[in-house]
């Protein structure tokens, strides 16, 4: 050791704001929520998008019927369309009142 004097450490870099984080977020990983949660998620989006495709049967079914109609052509086979309906239809009711009764009757059963 020396007898001269003790230097000051240097003063700290300037700190300037920036656009975004210098860093970025750890990985949390897997997504947090639980398994119930994500199986109540998947079984409502199940849910709509079957009563989607009935509301499009529906909607396609009753332009099929007024649309003639209204463009003036009196000559529609409504048989064909009834038959397609009476193919299609019914599979699709069937569809949505057992993902229907399954989402709720679950729901029921979980007291929610």
């Amino acid at each position: 050791m020396t007898g001269g004097p003790i230097e000051a450490p240097p003063p700290p870099p300037e700190v300037r704001p920036t656009d975004g984080p210098i860093v970025e977020a750890p990985d949390r990983g897997p997504s947090t929520r639980s398994i119930p949660h994500l199986q109540e998620g998947a079984r409502r989006g199940l849910t709509f998008f079957l009563v989607g495709i009935l509301a499009v049967e529906i909607l396609f079914a009753l332009t099929a019927t007024w649309l003639p109609s209204l463009v003036g052509i009196s000559n529609m086979p409504l048989d064909t369309l009834k038959e397609i309906m009476t193919i299609v239809f019914g599979p699709t009711i069937a569809l949505v009142g057992s993902a229907a009764g399954f989402y709720f009757g679950n729901r029921h059963s979980q007291g929610g």
